[in-house]
């Protein structure tokens, strides 16, 4: 009797192991998940049912626009978990996407969302609103650019202002003296312009400042990349291309740390 009592206990305590193992192990995923969708969501996104209004993610804000003039900025945060306690899909899992104040916040059902659409329900009422992005580029008659990243002089990344790629490296298979060595091209550089290249964690707060180097070269360690994504608490750091003398960044690639 004493056997069959322990026999099943054991059966239940390791229920119990595996149920807390899937559990965790589905939290890391979503919350892997979140963090590479809240990075890649940066940029322009403009309205298909009014092209005048736009959203824009920038330092971790939401921006909104119409007819060019900024009109509000809120936070904002994307979650499996309901934003909305009155609202049911009777859907198993969904994406929520939320923007917020300090005294109001919105709810949205994420519909649908690839690298150049984005579409949202608002809970409330059902209103479905969609957006596609503009590309990340200078208007044509001004430059085209593009970029290549190299690890152990091996070109690992050749990017361009229209698509925004992801680098990944493992924990433990990095060599500490790795270094990723990033070159970016204009067809008509400024001779006079320093440049730097910026990296900053998904909430958009810059971490680190990289300046060219005298073989025109921006050279990123990779252990502090480590450090970096220590520090911010995520797996994700957005790496960005700027001149001095202007404000305005380009996205370069995202690096992800697995």
């Amino acid at each position: 009797m004493l056997s069959l009592y322990m026999a099943f206990r054991f059966k239940f305590i390791a229920f119990q192991i595996l149920a807390f193992t899937m559990l965790t192990s589905s939290f890391a995923q979503n919350f892997d998940g979140i963090e590479k969708i809240t990075s890649s969501f940066s940029g322009t996104w403009i309205s298909n049912q009014d092209t005048k209004y736009s959203l824009e993610v920038l330092n971790g804000k939401l921006l909104e626009h119409y007819e060019g003039e900024q009109t509000d900025t809120m936070n904002f945060d994307f979650t499996y978990t309901p934003c909305d306690s009155n609202y049911y899909s009777g859907k198993d899992t969904l994406l929520y996407f939320r923007k917020f104040t300090a005294s109001d916040s919105y709810c949205f059902e994420v519909t649908n969302m690839d690298e150049n659409n984005f579409a949202l329900m608002w809970t409330e009422n059902g209103k479905i609103s969609s957006f596609h992005r503009k590309p990340i580029n200078r208007p044509v008659a001004d430059t085209i650019s593009y970029w290549k990243v190299s690890l152990h002089d091996k070109v690992i990344l050749n990017g361009n202002p229209f698509q925004l790629d992801t680098i990944t490296l493992t924990k433990g298979k990095i060599n500490t003296s790795a270094i990723l060595k990033v070159q970016y091209f204009d067809d008509t550089p400024c001779s006079d312009c320093e440049s730097v290249i910026t990296i900053s964690d998904t909430k958009g707060n810059n971490l680190n400042q990289i300046e060219l180097n005298e073989s025109g070269i921006f050279p990123i360690k990779t252990t502090e990349l480590q450090v970096f994504c220590a520090k911010a608490k995520s797996n994700y750091l957005l790496i960005k291309y700027r001149e001095a003398e202007s404000s305005k960044e380009v996205p370069l690639f995202v690096f992800r740390l697995r």
